[in-house]
């Protein structure tokens, strides 16, 4: 992970399971940040192996349980094509 700026970051996930490897690159910029209590970001990748590009919207949010818990909610929109 390469910091851009305050918001934008360049990232390179290497996966291999057996024998299928996959190489994303992507780029990823915080769009809403109210920390510690809610992040979303956009995103835009593609592989290495194909022309197949995807972009993506997380939302993570985290809710206080007790003092030593936090609940972790995760959403994420994403469109493939390519």
């Amino acid at each position: 992970m390469e910091k851009k700026d305050d918001k934008t970051f360049e990232n390179l996930v290497v996966a291999k399971v057996g024998f299928i490897s996959v190489k994303f690159q992507f780029t990823t910029v915080l769009t809403e940040i109210d920390p510690p209590k809610h992040l979303k970001a956009g995103g835009r990748d593609r592989t290495f192996s194909s022309k197949e590009t995807s972009v993506k919207k997380p939302v993570v949010d985290l809710s206080p349980i007790s003092e030593n818990e936090v609940e972790v909610s995760y959403k994420i929109q994403c469109k493939r094509g390519g």
